[in-house]
């Protein structure tokens, strides 16, 4: 009888291989550590768009996550280094504002790298 894994084991093993808790996971994803951690115990499964973004911020593949057919990581994810967590923040989080606020946090961005650079 062979034993394969299920959808919330390799959720659970691409968090692992990260180093993040599921608190610091959920963030990541946008849902709750209790979502997270339901999902880990096979309680319930993520959504399609859930997937999506796990895969994207575990630099996998859904089919990965779904089937585990595939390798965990993808071939240009094995030679790239993960994002740290304030670019993970900030890449992630920015498409979650208006496009007004975008434009306030790239004008502040630019400040900041001024002042940053007057300071040398």
């Amino acid at each position: 009888m062979i034993l394969l894994e299920t959808v919330g084991q390799r959720i659970r093993k691409l968090r692992k291989a990260n180093n993040w808790t599921q608190e610091q996971f959920a963030n990541r994803v946008n849902v709750s550590p209790q979502k997270v951690s339901n999902w880990e115990r096979d309680y319930t499964s993520p959504s399609v768009e859930d997937i999506a973004r796990i895969a994207q911020i575990c630099n996998t593949e859904s089919d990965y996550i779904l089937t585990g057919r595939t390798s965990p990581l993808t071939s240009s994810a094995k030679s790239d280094k993960h994002l740290s967590e304030f670019e993970n923040l900030f890449f992630f989080e920015l498409d979650k504002l208006s496009e007004e606020d975008k434009k306030k946090a790239l004008e502040h961005v630019r400040y900041l790298r001024y002042i940053a650079e007057q300071q040398k």
